[in-house]
Protein backbone atom coordinates (compact mmCIF):
# COMPACT_ATOMS: atom_id res chain seq x y z
CA UNK A 1 0.00 0.00 0.00
CA UNK A 2 1.33 3.65 -1.04
CA UNK A 3 1.24 6.31 1.42
CA UNK A 4 2.61 9.78 1.44
CA UNK A 5 5.19 11.03 4.09
CA UNK A 6 2.63 12.80 5.64
CA UNK A 7 0.34 9.45 6.45
CA UNK A 8 3.27 8.29 8.63
CA UNK A 9 5.72 9.03 11.73
CA UNK A 10 8.77 6.96 12.00
CA UNK A 11 10.81 6.54 15.42
CA UNK A 12 14.15 4.96 15.66
CA UNK A 13 14.91 3.24 18.73
CA UNK A 14 17.58 0.73 19.95
CA UNK A 15 16.50 -2.92 20.95
CA UNK A 16 16.09 -2.09 24.47
CA UNK A 17 13.62 0.83 23.36
CA UNK A 18 15.45 3.25 24.06
CA UNK A 19 15.10 6.28 21.98
CA UNK A 20 17.14 8.03 19.16
CA UNK A 21 14.84 10.34 17.80
CA UNK A 22 11.82 10.69 14.80
CA UNK A 23 13.24 10.02 11.25
CA UNK A 24 12.30 12.90 9.59
CA UNK A 25 13.74 12.17 6.46
CA UNK A 26 13.11 9.62 4.37
CA UNK A 27 10.79 8.33 1.42
CA UNK A 28 9.08 6.15 -0.92
CA UNK A 29 7.21 4.67 2.24
CA UNK A 30 4.83 1.58 1.81
CA UNK A 31 3.03 -0.27 4.02
CA UNK A 32 1.57 -4.03 3.20
CA UNK A 33 -0.92 -5.18 6.15
CA UNK A 34 -1.83 -8.20 6.35
CA UNK A 35 -4.64 -9.47 8.66
CA UNK A 36 -3.66 -12.12 10.89
CA UNK A 37 0.11 -12.00 10.40
CA UNK A 38 3.03 -9.71 10.47
CA UNK A 39 2.48 -6.58 8.23
CA UNK A 40 5.83 -4.74 6.35
CA UNK A 41 6.76 -1.52 6.34
CA UNK A 42 9.42 -0.24 3.61
CA UNK A 43 11.16 3.10 2.91
CA UNK A 44 14.14 4.87 1.51
CA UNK A 45 16.62 6.55 3.36
CA UNK A 46 18.67 8.73 1.90
CA UNK A 47 22.07 10.06 3.06
CA UNK A 48 21.47 13.95 2.76
CA UNK A 49 18.38 15.84 2.43
CA UNK A 50 17.21 17.91 -0.28
CA UNK A 51 19.35 21.13 1.17
CA UNK A 52 22.40 18.72 1.34
CA UNK A 53 22.01 18.18 5.15
CA UNK A 54 23.28 15.03 6.49
CA UNK A 55 20.98 12.75 7.72
CA UNK A 56 21.99 11.11 10.75
CA UNK A 57 19.94 8.33 10.60
CA UNK A 58 21.64 7.08 7.64
CA UNK A 59 24.12 5.62 10.04
CA UNK A 60 22.59 5.29 13.04
CA UNK A 61 20.22 2.17 11.63
CA UNK A 62 20.98 -1.12 12.49
CA UNK A 63 19.47 -4.62 11.78
CA UNK A 64 17.22 -5.53 14.63
CA UNK A 65 16.81 -1.85 15.98
CA UNK A 66 13.33 -0.90 16.46
CA UNK A 67 10.85 1.45 14.80
CA UNK A 68 7.61 3.06 16.65
CA UNK A 69 5.58 3.48 13.95
CA UNK A 70 2.25 6.17 14.05
CA UNK A 71 0.48 5.91 11.06
CA UNK A 72 -4.00 5.62 10.81
CA UNK A 73 -4.39 6.80 14.41
CA UNK A 74 -2.32 4.12 15.51
CA UNK A 75 1.16 3.40 17.31
CA UNK A 76 2.88 0.19 16.29
CA UNK A 77 6.62 -1.49 17.26
CA UNK A 78 8.01 -2.84 13.95
CA UNK A 79 11.77 -4.71 13.89
CA UNK A 80 14.20 -3.82 11.29
CA UNK A 81 15.08 -6.98 9.14
CA UNK A 82 17.37 -6.00 5.84
CA UNK A 83 19.25 -3.04 5.09
CA UNK A 84 20.20 -2.49 1.26
CA UNK A 85 22.30 -0.04 0.79
CA UNK A 86 22.94 1.71 -2.98
CA UNK A 87 24.69 4.07 -4.62
CA UNK A 88 23.87 6.27 -7.71
CA UNK A 89 24.95 10.22 -9.06
CA UNK A 90 22.20 11.65 -7.09
CA UNK A 91 23.73 10.05 -3.87
CA UNK A 92 23.45 7.02 -1.65
CA UNK A 93 20.58 5.68 -0.16
CA UNK A 94 19.33 2.71 1.96
CA UNK A 95 16.48 0.84 1.96
CA UNK A 96 14.68 -0.02 4.98
CA UNK A 97 12.43 -3.40 5.80
CA UNK A 98 10.38 -3.72 8.61
CA UNK A 99 8.18 -6.04 9.98
CA UNK A 100 5.83 -6.11 12.79
CA UNK A 101 7.20 -7.00 15.84
CA UNK A 102 5.58 -10.41 16.61
CA UNK A 103 8.67 -10.95 13.46
CA UNK A 104 11.07 -11.40 16.22
CA UNK A 105 9.89 -14.63 17.23
CA UNK A 106 11.26 -15.77 14.12
CA UNK A 107 14.37 -16.48 15.98
CA UNK A 108 12.89 -18.91 18.30
CA UNK A 109 12.53 -22.49 17.43
CA UNK A 110 10.64 -25.60 18.65
CA UNK A 111 13.47 -28.54 18.86
CA UNK A 112 12.18 -31.74 19.10
CA UNK A 113 8.72 -30.72 20.13
CA UNK A 114 7.40 -33.58 22.44
CA UNK A 115 3.55 -31.99 22.65
CA UNK A 116 1.71 -29.91 26.15
CA UNK A 117 2.45 -31.88 29.51
CA UNK A 118 -1.52 -32.50 30.86
CA UNK A 119 -2.46 -34.60 33.67
CA UNK A 120 1.56 -35.52 34.04
CA UNK A 121 2.22 -37.00 30.84
CA UNK A 122 3.35 -34.97 27.08
CA UNK A 123 0.27 -35.21 24.57
CA UNK A 124 -0.07 -34.27 21.31
CA UNK A 125 -3.91 -34.68 20.71
CA UNK A 126 -7.00 -33.10 22.26
CA UNK A 127 -5.18 -29.97 22.99
CA UNK A 128 -7.02 -26.82 23.42
CA UNK A 129 -5.92 -23.43 21.69
CA UNK A 130 -4.77 -22.28 25.21
CA UNK A 131 -3.13 -25.01 26.48
CA UNK A 132 -1.36 -25.76 22.77
CA UNK A 133 -0.40 -21.72 22.36
CA UNK A 134 1.09 -21.65 25.94
CA UNK A 135 3.46 -24.27 25.53
CA UNK A 136 4.72 -22.59 22.55
CA UNK A 137 5.63 -19.57 23.73
CA UNK A 138 6.67 -20.83 26.77
CA UNK A 139 10.31 -19.23 26.26
CA UNK A 140 9.67 -16.21 24.26
CA UNK A 141 8.77 -12.26 25.61
CA UNK A 142 5.23 -12.59 24.51
CA UNK A 143 2.07 -13.46 26.33
CA UNK A 144 -1.51 -14.64 25.21
CA UNK A 145 -4.06 -11.99 26.88
CA UNK A 146 -7.22 -12.93 25.29
CA UNK A 147 -9.21 -16.20 23.32
CA UNK A 148 -12.71 -15.45 22.01
CA UNK A 149 -15.38 -17.99 23.85
CA UNK A 150 -16.04 -19.14 20.79
CA UNK A 151 -12.48 -21.09 20.72
CA UNK A 152 -13.16 -22.31 23.89
CA UNK A 153 -14.31 -26.27 23.84
CA UNK A 154 -12.40 -26.88 20.82
CA UNK A 155 -9.51 -29.66 20.65
CA UNK A 156 -7.10 -30.73 18.01
CA UNK A 157 -3.96 -32.84 17.28
CA UNK A 158 -1.00 -30.70 16.60
CA UNK A 159 2.51 -32.02 15.83
CA UNK A 160 5.00 -29.40 14.78
CA UNK A 161 8.11 -30.29 12.30
CA UNK A 162 11.18 -30.16 13.83
CA UNK A 163 12.52 -26.92 14.10
CA UNK A 164 9.51 -24.89 12.92
CA UNK A 165 10.10 -21.51 14.65
CA UNK A 166 7.56 -19.92 16.66
CA UNK A 167 5.81 -17.68 14.83
CA UNK A 168 4.73 -20.20 12.30
CA UNK A 169 3.31 -22.00 14.91
CA UNK A 170 1.42 -19.32 15.89
CA UNK A 171 0.17 -18.89 12.37
CA UNK A 172 -0.27 -23.08 12.16
CA UNK A 173 -2.81 -22.78 15.76
CA UNK A 174 -4.45 -19.81 14.46
CA UNK A 175 -5.73 -22.01 10.90
CA UNK A 176 -6.40 -24.81 13.05
CA UNK A 177 -8.68 -23.28 15.09
CA UNK A 178 -10.32 -21.09 12.65
CA UNK A 179 -8.71 -18.03 14.58
CA UNK A 180 -7.27 -14.48 13.79
CA UNK A 181 -4.36 -13.28 15.74
CA UNK A 182 -4.57 -9.17 16.69
CA UNK A 183 -1.17 -8.14 18.01
CA UNK A 184 -0.48 -5.63 20.74
CA UNK A 185 3.39 -4.65 20.45
CA UNK A 186 3.46 -2.08 22.85
CA UNK A 187 2.95 -4.41 25.80
CA UNK A 188 4.19 -7.76 23.39
CA UNK A 189 1.02 -9.49 23.80
CA UNK A 190 -1.81 -11.09 21.41
CA UNK A 191 -4.90 -12.51 21.41
CA UNK A 192 -7.06 -15.05 19.11
CA UNK A 193 -10.67 -14.05 17.69
CA UNK A 194 -12.63 -16.44 15.96
CA UNK A 195 -13.03 -15.27 12.34
CA UNK A 196 -16.66 -14.87 12.25
CA UNK A 197 -16.37 -12.44 15.21
CA UNK A 198 -13.63 -10.45 14.12
CA UNK A 199 -15.04 -6.90 12.48
CA UNK A 200 -17.80 -4.76 12.61
CA UNK A 201 -20.98 -5.30 10.29
CA UNK A 202 -21.59 -1.59 8.59
CA UNK A 203 -24.50 -2.84 7.15
CA UNK A 204 -23.10 -2.15 3.49
CA UNK A 205 -25.51 -3.56 0.34
CA UNK A 206 -23.63 -3.69 -2.78
CA UNK A 207 -25.61 -3.36 -5.89
CA UNK A 208 -25.13 -2.44 -9.30
CA UNK A 209 -26.09 0.23 -8.92
CA UNK A 210 -24.16 1.31 -5.61
CA UNK A 211 -20.58 1.07 -4.97
CA UNK A 212 -20.21 -1.80 -7.10
CA UNK A 213 -18.23 -1.46 -10.33
CA UNK A 214 -17.87 -4.90 -11.77
CA UNK A 215 -17.89 -8.55 -10.57
CA UNK A 216 -16.46 -12.10 -11.69
CA UNK A 217 -18.00 -15.24 -11.46
CA UNK A 218 -15.86 -18.22 -12.62
CA UNK A 219 -16.57 -21.64 -12.59
CA UNK A 220 -14.35 -24.23 -13.26
CA UNK A 221 -15.83 -27.92 -13.55
CA UNK A 222 -12.70 -29.58 -11.66
CA UNK A 223 -13.49 -28.24 -8.59
CA UNK A 224 -16.73 -29.23 -8.60
CA UNK A 225 -17.25 -31.21 -5.74
CA UNK A 226 -20.53 -34.14 -5.26
CA UNK A 227 -19.12 -36.67 -2.85
CA UNK A 228 -16.95 -36.11 0.81
CA UNK A 229 -15.29 -38.82 2.26
CA UNK A 230 -14.02 -37.41 5.64
CA UNK A 231 -11.81 -39.74 7.45
CA UNK A 232 -10.08 -38.52 11.09
CA UNK A 233 -7.96 -40.30 13.55
CA UNK A 234 -6.77 -43.43 12.99
CA UNK A 235 -9.40 -43.96 10.67
CA UNK A 236 -12.26 -42.93 11.93
CA UNK A 237 -15.26 -42.60 9.67
CA UNK A 238 -18.96 -41.18 10.11
CA UNK A 239 -20.76 -44.17 9.53
CA UNK A 240 -22.42 -44.38 12.67
CA UNK A 241 -23.39 -40.75 12.36
CA UNK A 242 -24.57 -40.27 8.97
CA UNK A 243 -28.44 -41.03 8.10
CA UNK A 244 -27.71 -43.32 5.38
CA UNK A 245 -25.02 -45.33 7.74
CA UNK A 246 -22.52 -44.52 4.58
CA UNK A 247 -19.05 -43.10 4.45
CA UNK A 248 -19.25 -40.28 2.84
CA UNK A 249 -21.78 -37.28 1.87
CA UNK A 250 -23.31 -36.55 -1.45
CA UNK A 251 -24.33 -32.97 -2.69
CA UNK A 252 -25.66 -32.48 -6.39
CA UNK A 253 -27.23 -29.17 -5.78
CA UNK A 254 -24.80 -27.51 -8.15
CA UNK A 255 -26.51 -29.65 -10.68
CA UNK A 256 -30.53 -29.06 -9.41
CA UNK A 257 -30.47 -25.44 -10.29
CA UNK A 258 -32.59 -23.55 -11.04
CA UNK A 259 -34.75 -26.73 -9.89
CA UNK A 260 -37.96 -25.95 -8.49
CA UNK A 261 -41.40 -27.44 -7.50
CA UNK A 262 -44.65 -26.35 -7.87
CA UNK A 263 -45.72 -24.87 -4.87
CA UNK A 264 -48.99 -26.68 -4.93
CA UNK A 265 -48.33 -30.28 -6.31
CA UNK A 266 -44.59 -31.70 -5.82
CA UNK A 267 -44.78 -33.60 -8.57
CA UNK A 268 -45.42 -30.64 -10.93
CA UNK A 269 -42.09 -28.84 -11.47
CA UNK A 270 -42.11 -25.35 -12.00
CA UNK A 271 -38.19 -25.20 -13.12
CA UNK A 272 -36.45 -27.43 -14.25
CA UNK A 273 -32.68 -28.08 -13.53
CA UNK A 274 -30.05 -26.85 -15.74
CA UNK A 275 -28.82 -30.94 -16.13
CA UNK A 276 -32.33 -32.05 -17.44
CA UNK A 277 -32.82 -33.33 -20.96
CA UNK A 278 -36.16 -32.70 -22.83
CA UNK A 279 -37.00 -36.29 -24.09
Amino acid sequence: MDITKNDIRIFLHKPNRDSLGEISIFKNPQHKPILGKVNELTFTLPHFDDNENDNKYFNLIRERYLLKVKYLNKEEWYIVDDITKSGSREGNEKQIKAFLLPYEMRGDRLFSWDGVLVNGEYRKESLTIEQITNNVIAKVAWTLDYVDIDLFDIYRFFDFSDNITVLEALYEIANEFNAIILWDTENRTFGFYHQDNYGIDKGILLSQNKYLKSIEDQIKPNDIITQLIPVGKDGITINSLNSTGSSYLMDFSYFMQPFKPSAKYWSDIENKSWSDIDE
